[in-house]
């Protein structure tokens, strides 16, 4: 992303490329009395069930928490959509320093700040303790952005904040097109606030179907605002259903009913197992960790979005446990590669270290690469925390029955191996692989390991011992021989240890022909989240907020194109120019998630 150019002076942060301040000294005072308070906005939220905020120019999101402790001390119990655009993000660090004297005022400072994603294009969806709080952070230019979120999201907008420095200064912002484009997504009653009390923002407003006027500010504040309000009939918002069945209650399928409750969504959970998280998904040693790239592609940034979505999604559940991961260099990830990974996503998310911090790291001398924020999961543990929802009923269906009597009822198939015989005429190509995980105690004395080691493989730990994992049998391997080739990766790493097999174990996971998971409408109300293979931890969290988004008609995370990735119509259109390169392996039984 471009640099934001900025300057601090006298403990204030200025934006040398707009001549300007990012805001006031009274700071979250400015916020409401200039964004808020004349928009009646607490008062206008108690009647809605949904209400949302658009923004130009998050900066250091002074708005947005002001805004989310308003909301907090009026006891609102809306679901807050916050959606912010911002071509130049800021550095967290610059953000912690901007709002330091805040904190005590505006309690989610440091939980906003451990959320911030990377400085990457695209729309980044961000959930807190409470979880009708919802920020979508987008960074692009706000015309790009706009049409993007036009083209997307039907949903509608209640409230505008136009904060992006001076109309003099930062002239694209406030562009009479860009005003008459909000006005196209604006629900009626809606409003527009900004510090901008420039005759041509007010001016421009109006042509655009706004009623606007000048809100003078105190003698003591020196500055004014404006206060615009859509006049006659907004857009009403799409309709979208009011229940969803999930079938399959793995990763895939709890993540996606959680995704779903937190919009408000009642859901029937339906698990043909006596509990969620007892097949596949029951894996006591996930790692939260990618393969990523810094390459200037679709795919690349599918993956960037995906872990940094699933580290946030998931903060917080006991069953994920963030202790970082070294990635050290091997057949697929080279120093060079590595390298230019962390240069794209910064020090917050990566860092590279040479052979004398590895060592103190994990007692090996190699240059490596620090991931802070990778996490070990533990699966069965995570899918019951997830499925515990009260908008969530888990129910038991050994044959995964379909009620098709109410039409508002849609349905998710998130079922792994499993699938059902209504959507198995779909050309999916995909196919099943086993794999394998093992555990291995330590004998006392013989040191431990407190962070993911990821090389050709992985090696995890938990608590006193260590899994080593995972195999990628395309038919399965001889017996013993998983377990010989996970000791073997533990060792290579680790001479020194002294390592005693434990236990096992194995499951079949489905993996497409691209390696990429399978995500979206196969038919009217029908969606499917499956071929999550050994990276569901990361990628079923983001496809569930993908489906969530789209069934609700909303702006989804991620950058255009990705729900065309993966969407299970990319089979029938690579099939009409060649045949199915896989053999359908799918199978039904005790696979299911």
């Amino acid at each position: 992303m471009p640099d934001p150019d900025i300057v601090w002076n006298e403990g204030r942060l200025h934006s040398e490329r707009f001549r300007d301040i990012y805001f006031a000294h009274d700071g979250p005072a400015e916020t409401r009395r200039v964004f808020i308070e004349p928009a009646n906005l607490i008062e206008r939220m108690r009647d809605e069930a949904t209400f949302s905020v658009m923004e130009f120019g998050f900066g250091t999101g002074l708005n947005f928490l002001t805004l989310a402790r308003m909301v907090k001390d009026s006891r609102i119990h809306t679901r807050i959509r916050y959606i912010s655009i911002d071509k130049y993000p800021l550095q967290s660090a610059d953000i912690a320093r901007a709002l330091n004297p805040y904190r005590n005022e505006l309690e989610l400072v440091d939980a906003l700040l451990s959320r911030l994603p990377p400085r990457i294009p695209g729309w980044h969806r961000r959930y807190f303790s409470d979880p009708r709080l919802e920020l979508t952070l987008c960074y692009n230019d706000v015309a790009t952005a706009l049409d993007e979120f036009l083209h997307a999201d039907k949903a509608g907008i209640d409230a505008w904040f136009l904060d992006g420095f001076a109309p003099d200064r930062n002239p694209d912002m406030w562009q009479p097109d860009l005003l008459e484009k909000m006005k196209a997504i604006t629900k009626t009653g809606g409003t527009v606030t900004t510090f901008s009390a420039a005759g041509r923002v007010r001016s421009s407003l109006q042509q655009a179907g706004f009623q606007a006027r000048r809100i003078e500010g105190k003698e003591s504040q020196k500055r004014h605002t404006t206060l615009a309000t859509l006049e006659g009939r907004g857009i009403n918002r799409a309709a979208s259903p009011t229940s969803v069945q999930v079938i399959g209650g793995g990763l895939a399928g709890t993540t996606v009913a959680q995704s779903l409750a937190r919009k408000g969504v009642s859901v029937e959970l339906l698990e043909r197992e006596d509990n969620v998280g007892t097949v596949t998904s029951s894996i006591p040693a996930a790692i939260q960790h990618p393969r990523l790239s810094a390459a200037d592609t679709l795919l690349a940034l599918f993956r960037i979005h995906a872990y940094a979505h699933a580290q946030t999604m998931l903060k917080g559940y006991d069953a994920v446990s963030t202790i970082g991961a070294l990635h050290l260099p091997d057949d697929g990830m080279s120093v060079e590669r590595l390298s230019d990974v962390a240069k794209l996503l910064g020090n917050d998310w990566m860092d590279l270290l040479d052979s004398d911090a590895t060592h103190d790291l994990i007692g090996r001398s190699t240059r490596s690469a620090w991931f802070p924020r990778s996490a070990i999961v533990h699966g069965a543990r995570l899918c019951k925390e997830l499925a515990h929802h009260e908008r969530i009923q888990v129910s038991t269906s050994t044959d995964h029955e379909i009620s098709t009597g109410d039409v508002n009822v849609a349905t998710i198939y998130a079922t792994g191996c499993d699938i059902p015989n209504r959507v198995d005429a779909i050309p999916i190509e995909a196919i099943v692989i086993p794999g394998q995980v093992d555990e291995f105690s330590l004998a006392h004395g013989t040191g431990s390991l407190h962070h993911v080691v990821a090389h050709n493989g992985y090696v995890a730990p938990q608590h006193d011992t260590l899994f080593g994992g995972s195999t990628y049998e395309y038919s399965p391997w001889p017996e013993g021989d998983a377990t010989r080739t996970n000791r073997l990766r533990i060792e290579s790493l680790f001479p020194d240890l002294s390592l005693e097999h434990k236990s096992v174990f194995r499951a079949n996971r489905v993996v497409s022909s691209d390696r990429l998971p399978i995500v979206g409408e196969i038919a009217n109300d029908s969606w499917v989240s499956w071929a999550h293979g050994s990276g569901g931890t990361i990628t079923a969290p983001f496809a569930a907020e993908l489906i969530a988004s789209a069934m609700l008609k909303e702006m989804p995370p991620g950058s255009i194109g990705i729900p065309r990735l993966l969407s299970p119509d990319r089979f029938r259109i690579r099939q009409q120019r060649r045949p199915n390169p896989l053999t359908r392996g799918f199978r039904t039984g005790s696979d299911s998630d």
